[in-house]
């Protein structure tokens, strides 16, 4: 079968109806009249909306169109020599580097190579691959990760990529904060209806395929795997958020592209894929690539198809991963009987990709070969998401990093302008991704051989951590153990009380003050279900007998409890009690409040619950203000909301839930709101996760405030019925959230989690299904307040944590003395820190006391003996 040529000429053309221009500082498009006019320019508008940073300057980039009949390049050549103007160019023209060969169905020796032979010239040789399918044993992605793919478009209905009838998961990004279809830009980011993403080229929110480069591209990166149709991803599991730049024939505006890197950025794309190029250096388009880089996002882009050394943008620029292409031996692509294009090659390459007769998902939900560095390209982008999924919390250094030194080296020894640093080696980058290092290694606290342990509670204070569960062993009950050092070992297990009912819930939960627990549970003693309460006044040694606090003529359900200096308040779903000494005695049943959570802070009082309306769950609000109950106010209007959970935190009150949000009896998603005045007013919902699929989703959602925000969910969020735990936080009162990390790795059933918080250390407990049983498994993120335990060392300075939102602890060597100098990336220096001790702070403030803004900074630490630095990322 013949092979339909794969090299693209690349000819920079420039738009002749309009060209860029970038103001200086103050001056606005209106303060070049004079030129404006002799010009003809007839329309100028911002290049970029809705611009979230002035960094970069990118609110004071333009295009300016004109309808002189005069070369554009002599008109740039008027506006550039203008003293108000920091630069104007034309607005070139770039391609995609790759044509598609023949259709046929094959295998992708990219991802594992045995010897074949998809050319019908030329067999490969057996291990030259990226070696996927050992690394998927590590890590096979996660729809948190968030790719941009700047290209031609994707095929949005593609069976192997988004959801068919048959196959409800998909992979395809969506924005879930853009109501699809109401001609109103929902979520204020300048775009309207932009839920599937955005089309540059026509200017609308279709951003499907109308040439095939893109469809290819993103199957490479994330076509479904191990779902039993076509080809497989290297991430089996990705959102791809489709940003076309690229028209029909395959060519783009340079403002194009700019326009999609600031797009996929500002909505949340931690990796963008470019496969393509052109010849012209262009200032807009580094502005737009220092502002992805600037701000988290790792771009890769090809090479070009040349086999020269032609420079190539924008895989030329620092800040990018540039990706050349080998064939099924290892060598670099060049023109032969069965590869008819060659790679370019030059010292700003970084690493290679197979790139010869590679298959994958095609427009029109077919599958073709295709070949070309924009082949390549997407192995690494899929490379990259795939580390983010194993370890969210890495920077674009990080990650740059792992991927290059993690390369299978070809060529000349080390690296050469022909292969960079080698071609990608998936394993071996995964495994040289560092897990987080806050995170302690789990432990089983329960070994039953078949007994159901679960639902488990836990409560900690100081070095006490508690634990409850309910469990299904002989006799069955409620069931105690403890640590005494901060989680580090455990008592035996300690039965508390025996259960009346073979439930399969009992809602246990704990709160520890001081030596004192509380302890709530459901039960049936009598007639219905009743809510039982008992304490420990000595650290757990002693319990009282069980108190029966609901009234056993009505049935009772899901008690919660909390704690404020002597007062207890439990509440259930359709009761609230109060002691106010400490659960020695207890006030009268209130009826007027209910709740399946409750939170205090002070005298204020915050519960939550769920209420039929119109036949659909909702979330309802109640607060005793200290003399009273408030009216309920309900808090949410969706197709159904469940498993509230509500924490409080002084005046900031915090409400997580998960719900339904396509209408099935499924809830997918986990929402939170917040309050910063005691409940009075609420934000907006938060959407904190991306289950993107029905019949697939989030669950059981707790909250917990202590100045940090934390969250915990369980769900099968990436293959059907495959259950795990996942974990946030917010640093900054519940206005951002770090990203999703998946805190238990390859379990069957994981539910349940519950968390604690004390002396620095988050405590977290879960059930797993372990053979025929459920066992109670623990998990302890580190304390925080120990620095040198929990401190990551980069290139001999130890910071923590990095990236940073406020404070950043910088650990230098202890034996010399010496000066921390903070620069940002533009080499200004922004701060000194001489040393006192070995262990400084940097407040994240400049040498004036002003708040630097977010980005990357560069630490130097310069003493008599020696020159050490650092790269470090600050959030906000």
């Amino acid at each position: 079968m013949g092979l339909i040529l794969c090299v693209i000429l690349i000819f920079s053309g420039y738009a002749e109806d309009h060209f860029i221009v970038k103001l200086k500082e103050g001056f606005s498009p209106s303060s070049l009249s004079e030129l404006n006019s002799k010009y003809r320019i007839i329309k100028v508008s911002p290049l970029f909306k809705r611009v979230r940073e002035n960094r970069h300057g990118l609110q004071r980039i333009f295009l300016f169109y004109t309808n002189a009949q005069i070369d554009i390049k002599e008109i740039v050549k008027a506006y550039s020599i203008n003293p108000l103007v920091e630069y104007a160019e034309p607005d070139y023209i770039g391609y995609g580097h790759a044509e598609p060969n023949d259709s046929y169905f094959g295998n992708q020796w990219h991802l594992k190579n045995t010897g074949q032979n998809p050319s019908g010239q030329h067999a490969g040789t057996p291990g030259c691959d990226t070696h996927a399918t050992t690394g998927w044993d590590l890590e096979t992605g996660s729809r948190d990760v968030i790719i941009g793919i700047l290209d031609t478009g994707v095929d949005l209905d593609h069976p192997d990529i988004t959801s068919t009838p048959s196959n409800t998961t998909t992979n395809l990004w969506k924005n879930y904060d853009e109501i699809p279809g109401n001609g109103i830009d929902d979520d204020g980011n300048g775009y309207i209806d932009d839920y599937h993403g955005w089309n540059f080229v026509s200017n609308n929110n279709n951003p499907q395929d109308d040439h095939g480069h893109g469809t290819i591209n993103a199957g490479i990166i994330g076509a479904r795997g191990n779902n039993g149709t076509g080809v497989s991803g290297v991430m089996w599991y990705v959102s791809l958020m489709p940003v076309k730049v690229l028209d029909s024939n395959n060519r783009g505006y340079y403002s194009w592209w700019a326009q999609g890197i600031q797009y996929a950025v500002d909505n949340g794309a931690r990796v963008i894929n470019m496969s393509m190029g052109g010849t012209s250096a262009s200032s807009t388009l580094q502005d737009a690539v220092n502002y992805a880089w600037d701000n988290g996002a790792l771009i890769v882009a090809s090479m070009g198809n040349n086999n020269s050394y032609q420079i190539q943008y924008p895989a030329y620029y620092t800040n990018v991963i540039a990706v050349g292409a080998t064939d099924n031996d290892d060598a670099r692509c060049v023109p032969s009987p069965w590869c008819s294009f060659g790679s370019n090659y030059g010292d700003w390459l970084d690493v290679m990709a197979p790139g010869c007769w590679i298959y994958s998902t095609a427009w029109n939900d077919t599958y073709q070969y295709w070949s070309g560095t924009s082949m390549s390209a997407p192995q690494v982008a899929g490379l990259a998401g795939l580390i983010l999924s194993l370890n969210p919390y890495l920077t674009n250094v990080d990650v740059k990093s792992i991927i290059e030194n993690n390369a299978d080296d070809l060529g000349a020894s080390g690296f050469d302008i022909y292969y960079g640093y080698g071609r990608i080696n998936i394993y071996n980058a995964l495994s040289a991704t560092p897990l987080p290092s806050e995170w302690k290694d789990e432990d089983q606290l329960t070994v039953q051989d078949g007994a159901a342990s679960l639902e488990a509670a836990i409560a900690a204070w100081d070095s006490m951590v508690y634990v409850i569960w309910s469990d299904n062993r002989t006799p069955r009950g409620l069931y105690y153990k403890r640590s005494i050092n901060g989680g580090m070992n455990w008592s035996d297990d300690t039965l508390l009380t025996q259960y009346t009912e073979s439930f399969f819930y009992y809602y246990p939960e704990i709160v520890a003050v001081h030596e004192t627990l509380h302890v709530v549970f459901m039960d049936r003693r009598g007639t219905n279900s009743e809510i039982y309460y008992k304490r420990s006044t000595n650290n757990g040694d002693a319990w009282s007998g069980d108190i029966l606090l609901s009234d056993p003529d009505s049935a009772s359900l899901r008690p919660d409890i909390a704690v404020s200096g002597e007062k207890v308040y439990v509440v259930w779903k359709n009761g609230f009690r109060r002691s106010l000494d400490g659960g020695e005695t207890w006030q009268s049943v209130e009826y007027g409040a209910k709740g399946e959570a409750i939170a205090a802070s002070g005298d204020m009082i915050h519960v939550v619950y769920t209420e039929y309306v119109n036949d659909t769950l909702q979330i309802f609000y109640q607060r005793y203000n200290g003399t009273s109950w408030e009216a309920p106010v309900q808090l949410t209007y969706s197709k159904g909301a469940n498993f509230p959970d509500i924490a409080a935190d002084g005046s900031n009150v915090y409400m997580i839930w998960s719900e339904n949000i396509d209408g099935d009896s499924f809830e997918e998603e986990i929402f939170v709101k917040r309050s910063e005045n005691y409940g009075v007013s609420w934000y907006p919902a938060r959407r904190l996760t991306r289950a993107g699929t029905s019949g697939q989703g989030f669950y059981y959602p707790r909250i917990l405030a202590r100045d940090t925000v934390f969250a915990v969910w369980y769900g099968d969020r990436d293959e059907y019925l495959q259950y795990e735990v996942y974990f946030t936080y917010s640093v900054d009162s519940g206005k951002t959230w770090a990203p999703v990390f998946r805190v238990t790795r390859d379990s069957f059933l994981s539910e349940l989690p519950a968390m604690a918080y004390s002396n620095g250390a988050l405590h977290l407990v879960w059930d797993n299904l372990i053979g025929s049983g459920k066992e109670i498994f623990y998990r302890r993120r580190g304390r925080i307040t120990e620095i040198q335990e929990n401190i990551s060392k980069i290139s001999g300075i130890k910071v923590y944590p990095n990236p940073f939102n406020h404070n950043l602890a910088i650990l230098v060597p202890a034996d010399s003395k010496g000066v921390v100098e903070i620069y940002n990336v533009e080499g200004r220096k922004v701060r000194s820190l001489k040393e006192k001790d070995s262990l400084l702070v940097w407040d994240g403030s400049d040498s004036y006391g002003r708040r630097c803004p977010p980005g990357v900074y560069i630490i130097i630490y310069r003493s008599s003996k020696n020159t050490l630095k650092t790269r470090v990322v600050k959030c906000r």
